[in-house]
């Protein structure tokens, strides 16, 4: 017995079964039955008939050919049972959240302009970043004129009355034509002055970005808005959530399309 080992992966050769029986009774003790499946066409070209008595007809007596033929066996369909959650409607008022407010609101910043609202946002810290960003890219192309925190301002204030006073093109505010030409704007800042921060413009360095976000280059922004957001906001009582969505034709990433 030892010769041979306990092989069960691979089997037993047939001289090496026939031995191991030899040997003892114990290894088929729990054996109920050995079955031998004869080799297809066992006749080859004698006939085309299996061979076997007839009348001994049994499971240890069939010939290859019928035991390994495929059977089909239609699968049986069974019901799943879901479990439904059972709700118990009843028809009532809603009960009125009777909470007292009890946060205290600041009334002095109602009493602020538009300019000084603003400011409260884009303080002297956004401020000082934008010029020293703006800056720091107009050296690295080789510009070396230096931007001001007076025309960082300007600048933004074109963009705001921009965006409710629209020309066909942005050089007419500051054309003579008496239909386009938008004093406020050309006693701000001048046309060149503008279209040369309008190509520096920046909000970070462009050697440490975070090449995973796509809004790395107004993070920065977001980040200093946010705070700020929080440190104004007015605690009311009511507070009215809205959106806006602003229509943009570049080739960022993070656009979205929304059909009219």
């Amino acid at each position: 017995m030892a010769e041979y080992g306990i092989r069960f992966e691979r089997g037993f050769l047939l001289h090496e079964a026939l031995a191991m029986l030899e040997e003892g009774d114990e290894l088929v003790e729990n054996v109920d039955s050995v079955t031998i499946f004869p080799p297809n066409n066992a006749c080859a070209d004698q006939t085309d008939e299996d061979s076997g008595e007839e009348d001994s007809t049994n499971l240890n007596n069939l010939p290859g050919t019928p035991l390994s033929v495929l059977r089909t066996k239609k699968a049986r369909a069974e019901k799943i049972k879901t479990k439904r959650n059972n709700y118990k409607w009843t028809g009532s008022d809603l009960e009125p959240d009777n909470t007292i407010f009890s946060g205290q609101t600041d009334e002095q910043d109602n009493r602020k302009s538009p300019l000084e609202l603003f400011s409260l946002f884009f303080d002297d810290e956004i401020l000082d970043m934008i010029v020293n960003e703006s800056n720091r890219y107009a050296n690295q192309k080789n510009h070396h004129t230096k931007i001001e925190k007076s025309e960082i301002k300007a600048f933004i204030g074109v963009l705001l009355l921009s965006g409710y006073m629209h020309v066909p093109r942005r050089r007419m505010f500051w054309e003579y034509e008496r239909d386009s030409h938008n004093l406020l704007v050309s006693e701000a800042i001048s046309r060149n002055t503008f279209e040369y921060v309008l190509s520096h413009f920046h909000l970070t360095d462009n050697t440490k970005i975070e090449t995973s976000d796509k809004f790395a280059k107004v993070r920065p922004l977001f980040q200093h808005l946010n705070k700020k957001y929080l440190e104004h906001s007015l605690c009311e009582e009511m507070h009215s959530v809205d959106e806006a969505m602003v229509p943009y034709f570049g080739r960022h990433g993070c656009k979205q399309f929304r059909d009219a």
